[in-house]
């Protein structure tokens, strides 16, 4: 994965791409950066923005969804076409307001302290306010001025079904969403559409095994016990019947002696 720093020549000659080094308790979300050739020391400037967890999730979902549909079907143009469809128009985009409530999929908290690994949420917006002076229909996925105001809701696997939470409403900002999904209400029962519960499943999937990598390469970098072996001696002296096979309690003085 793009997680990293992109170096150019100062003459654009040439490139190199320096993997992020691992440290215990860090983020396991990729963070690219591709550096300005331009400037250099403390004037070095990144020219791609963040990529926040959110965004990460849905690049991530829609191409395993491509992926995963070419593998299994085949390359002909039929499934290509199937497997890029477009989806519904508006979907992936947050306005800046809203008459009425919008579920969506959006990204809070920790699924361990000190993990940095947030949890996919279903969550119903109830209240966009946009940062002042944002006069767009939309809100930027990278905005962490603005402010929605959600509440959660859990889903039921089987059925579909979701109901609200017994927690207080949270204040989240647009970073935090991933898509829209598509909800219907039968008198108190609520439920979101097929795709919205395959996106749901296949983002927590993702975020499971991000932080199954972090553990596996946490407990990698764990220094290994070493056994304390005997000194053995030199290549030149093994031959010597008359010295004493790596025995410590003999000094070197009664080597010498006996040689």
């Amino acid at each position: 994965r793009l997680d990293g720093v992109l170096y150019f020549s100062p003459d654009g000659s040439s490139s190199e791409f320096r993997r992020r080094e691992r440290q215990r308790g860090c983020s396991p979300w990729a963070e690219l950066s591709v550096l300005d050739p331009t400037r250099e020391g403390t004037e070095s400037l990144s020219l791609v923005p963040r990529l926040h967890p959110a965004t990460q999730l849905l690049l991530g979902h829609e191409l395993q969804r491509a992926y995963q549909r070419i593998e299994a079907h085949g390359d002909n143009r039929e499934m290509l076409e199937d497997a890029l469809r477009p989806v519904p128009e508006g979907i992936n985009a947050l306005p800046s307001f809203i008459e009425e409530p919008l579920c969506a999929l959006v990204v809070r908290g920790e699924l361990s302290p000190g993990t940095g690994s947030q949890q996919v949420e279903l969550a119903v917006i109830e209240k966009v306010t946009p940062r002042p002076g944002w006069m767009a229909p939309f809100l930027l996925r990278s905005d962490e001025r603005s402010q929605m105001t959600v509440r959660l809701m859990d889903l039921e696997d089987r059925s579909g079904r979701c109901r609200f939470r017994r927690v207080p409403r949270v204040t989240l900002c647009p970073a935090n969403f991933i898509c829209q999904v598509f909800m219907t209400q039968d008198a108190n029962i609520w439920r979101i559409d097929e795709e919205g519960v395959v996106r749901f499943h296949s983002m927590r999937q993702i975020v499971a095994g991000l932080m199954e990598q972090s553990r596996v390469e946490e407990s990698c970098e764990k220094p290994k016990t070493t056994k304390s072996v005997a000194p053995t001696l030199p290549t030149a002296l093994q031959n010597v019947t008359n010295l004493p096979a790596a025995d410590l309690k003999v000094k070197p003085k009664s080597i010498i002696e006996k040689v």
